[in-house]
C-alpha cells in the first residue's frame, strides 16, 4: 500500500511540473511593428511545404495564405517579397527582400541552410532592423529538415534561384492588398503554427551568417521602423516575479527606519 502511495505522489509531482514548467518558456516577439507583420514561423511552414524556391516565393506573396502583411514604405498596400538565393559551397542562404525603389532594397529575413556531411542545419533569422538582435526560428528536434526543396537545392547541377522581380516589375498574378491591423493579422496567421518550429536566441548557422553579413541590404525605411520600437521580448512569469521582488526590495530600502518606542532608563 505504501508503495502504491509513493508511486501516485511521484506521478503527481511529475505531471504538475510538466504543466507549470511551461510558464518558464520565453516568448520572443519582433522589436518593431514591421517585424510583427511577417511571422517567421509561418514563413518556415510555407518553405517546408514548397516544392521549389520559386514556389516558396509565390506562396509568400499569395494573399490567400495571409502570411505577408508587410508595408515598409507605408503606401497602404502590402509589399512584394522577392527571394534571392546565395550559395557558398554547402551553404545556401535564401534572402527575403522587399524592393522599395529603383535601386533600394530592404532585407527582412534570411533562411539559412547548411550541410555538414549527411546532416542539414536549418534556421531563419529576422533582420535586426525589423526583429531586433538574435531573432531566430528553427525546427523542433523531431522535425525533418531534408524536405523536397532542400534536396533539390543541394542536388547536382542545381541553379540558385534569383528572383527576376524588382521595383514596379512584378508577376502578372500579383495583386497587392491592403495590410490588416496587427490584431487581425495575428488571428489569421496562427493557422500556420503547427508545432514544427520554435523561437531561439542562439545562432546555429554560423557559416551562413559570415557569408551573408557583407551582402545585407538595408533602406531608409528600416531606420524609420526602428524608431517605432513598440515591441520587446515578453518576460516569463518567473521573470515577472523576480522583477516584482526586486522592486519590493528597492522600496523597502527607501523607506525610513522606524525608531523604537519607549524611554531610556536613567542611570
Amino acid at each position: 500500500m505504501k508503495k502504491l502511495i509513493f508511486v501516485f505522489i511521484s506521478a503527481l509531482i511529475f505531471f504538475s511540473s510538466s504543466i507549470f514548467g511551461q510558464d518558464d518558456v520565453t516568448v520572443i516577439v519582433p522589436t518593431t511593428e514591421a517585424g510583427e507583420n511577417l511571422d517567421l514561423q509561418a514563413v518556415m511552414e510555407l518553405f517546408r511545404e514548397a516544392e521549389t524556391v520559386e514556389d516558396f516565393e509565390k506562396a509568400l506573396n499569395d494573399s490567400t495564405n495571409e502570411v505577408n502583411n508587410l508595408d515598409l514604405n507605408e503606401d497602404g498596400t502590402v509589399d512584394y517579397i522577392r527571394v534571392v538565393e546565395q550559395v557558398d559551397g554547402d551553404v545556401h542562404i535564401l534572402i527575403l527582400q522587399v524592393p522599395l525603389g529603383e535601386n533600394e532594397y530592404q532585407d527582412v529575413a534570411t533562411i539559412n541552410i547548411e550541410k555538414n556531411k549527411d546532416e542539414y542545419i536549418l534556421q531563419a533569422q529576422g533582420d535586426p532592423d525589423l526583429y531586433g538582435e538574435d531573432y531566430y526560428v528553427e525546427p523542433e528536434p523531431e522535425v525533418e529538415v531534408q524536405t523536397t526543396t532542400v534536396v533539390i537545392m543541394f542536388g547536382v547541377g542545381y541553379s540558385p534561384w534569383i528572383s527576376p522581380w524588382h521595383w514596379r516589375v512584378y508577376p502578372v498574378w500579383w495583386r497587392p492588398w491592403r495590410p490588416h491591423p496587427i490584431s487581425v493579422y495575428r488571428s489569421r496567421v496562427v493557422r500556420h503554427h503547427r508545432s514544427h518550429y520554435r523561437h531561439s536566441r542562439h545562432r546555429s548557422t554560423v557559416r551562413s551568417h559570415n557569408t551573408y553579413k557583407s551582402h545585407r541590404k538595408t533602406s531608409k525605411y528600416s531606420k524609420q521602423n526602428k524608431k517605432k520600437n513598440t515591441y520587446t521580448t515578453q518576460p516569463t512569469k518567473q521573470t515577472k516575479k523576480k522583477e516584482q521582488t526586486k522592486k519590493e526590495n528597492q522600496t523597502k530600502k527607501k523607506e525610513p527606519t522606524k525608531k523604537k518606542s519607549g524611554t531610556k532608563k536613567k542611570k
